[in-house]
């Protein structure tokens, strides 16, 4: 994962990189989401964390949650530990009924109709507005593979 990601931004920080991999890793174990989809679609959602959007790598918002078009910055957290546990809950919350294990820190677990993605393609449209947004997810998981 770190190798793909470095691929892609061979400027990034590599500790840094390496400890944001754990984080999804732990995370997503923790919720049953699998963590290849959730840091692919990290990737995609901050440009290799180039944040070259509306959101800023200060804010620790890793998926563009409340981030609605290119004038709005999205929801802040406080840390990447954060970040990444809201993003994953928000992952739960499209593709499974089962509560979360860890406190509630996505601010928009309630909004979302809870288990109606089984694929990652099946994102589209209800993550983001793009037509190929899951299948660009899929196509970064198939990259890191190289597939």
């Amino acid at each position: 994962m770190k190798n793909f990601f470095i691929r892609y931004n061979s400027v990034a920080d590599e500790a840094m990189v390496k400890r944001l991999i754990k984080i999804y890793i732990i995370e997503s174990n923790r919720e049953g989401v699998n963590y290849e989809i959730a840091f692919c679609q990290m990737c995609l959602e901050t440009g290799f964390l180039k944040f070259e959007g509306s959101v800023s790598k200060n804010q620790h918002n890793y998926c563009g949650l409340g981030c609605i078009d290119m004038f709005s910055g999205g929801d802040w957290f406080a840390s990447m530990e954060e970040g990444v546990r809201a993003h994953i809950q928000h992952l739960k919350a499209y593709a499974s009924f089962e509560p979360v294990k860890s406190p509630m820190v996505d601010p928009r677990f309630n909004n979302v109709k809870r288990g109606t993605v089984n694929i990652v393609t099946e994102l589209t449209g209800k993550w983001a507005s793009d037509p190929e947004y899951g299948q660009k997810i899929s196509s970064l998981i198939n990259r890191m593979y190289g597939l």
